[in-house]
């Protein structure tokens, strides 16, 4: 997880990172790479916090051509949006409870082949 808006001045409502998540995929190394905005309400009553990603790319190395070129490929026919909101509530017995309310969309465009060519006979 790294910062990409250091330069954001003090006290910014709103942060930029990336987030790298690691795909486990036999004889290779995979990554899933995906910049988030992170979005903190210190203002309300009680604090609030919004969490928002977009496109995120597949990065390989080590491993067969065909497995890096399929993994690489997967963001050209799937789309993904997430967020999430994280705020603390009141609960009935005066304690304070985390709720997390989260959407993902996942959009899928396959091609009319569905394993291109790269791709091996199974099995599998």
């Amino acid at each position: 997880c790294r910062r990409l808006d250091e330069d954001a001045p003090p006290g910014s409502e709103t942060q930029r990172w990336e987030v790298v998540t690691p795909i486990e995929f036999p004889g290779m190394v995979a990554r899933s790479v995906t910049p988030m905005d992170i979005r903190v309400d210190a203002a309300a009553d009680r604090p609030t916090l919004s969490i928002s990603s977009g496109a995120s790319e597949t990065q390989c190395s080590g491993g067969p051509g065909w497995a890096q070129a399929l993994l690489s490929r997967i963001g050209e026919i799937a789309t993904t949006v997430s967020s999430n909101t994280v705020d603390v509530q009141e609960d009935e017995g005066g304690g304070l409870t985390v709720v997390s309310r989260v959407k993902l969309t996942v959009k899928l465009s396959i091609p009319t082949l569905l394993l291109p060519p790269f791709v091996p006979a199974g099995p599998f």
